[in-house]
């Protein structure tokens, strides 16, 4: 079972957040260890941008950030720090499930690169494992965990 740690310091919000992930077989947790952190930015003392950014100096769990904070500027500082992914409130409870899924799956993948795909945009390649698609060599995606031709993926 993943320990999310949820920081968020209107009461309402903090209970209803644990209410729904632990009806969905996660264990809502107050303070690290954690698998997954799940951070408002408005917190009284220390702001969610720093717990972030000291999460990440000894940890790599992935981080949510679940704010009202709507501006394109806070947005970008919260993936400065570290964050993996960034909602804005009022949130959507079946979209924060997924992402929070994803990140827990992705997570137990490893972080080698060996289960997931890493693109270079300004190269125009594609690395998947050992495998590296660029232009010259025919640019390929991933479906269904396999490489295929840019064109069959639409």
């Amino acid at each position: 079972m993943e320990r999310i740690f949820v920081a968020e310091d209107d009461e309402s919000i903090r209970e209803e957040l644990k209410t729904l992930l632990e009806a969905n077989g996660y264990k809502a947790v107050d303070a690290p260890p954690c698998d997954l952190a799940l951070l408002d930015v408005n917190l009284p003392g220390e702001n969610g941008f720093e717990i972030c950014r000291k999460l990440r100096m000894h940890s790599d769990v992935p981080v949510i950030f679940l704010t009202a904070r709507d501006s394109a500027e806070d947005e970008i500082v919260g993936f400065g720090v570290g964050a993996d992914d960034y909602i804005r409130k009022p949130y959507n409870s079946s979209v924060l499930l997924m992402r929070i899924a994803r990140l827990c799956r992705d997570g137990d993948r490893g972080h080698d690169g060996g289960d997931r795909a890493d693109f270079d945009f300004r190269l125009r390649i594609v690395f998947y494992g050992d495998l590296a698609r660029g232009k010259a060599e025919g640019r390929q995606r991933l479906k269904n965990e396999q490489p295929v031709p840019f064109m069959q993926v639409i």
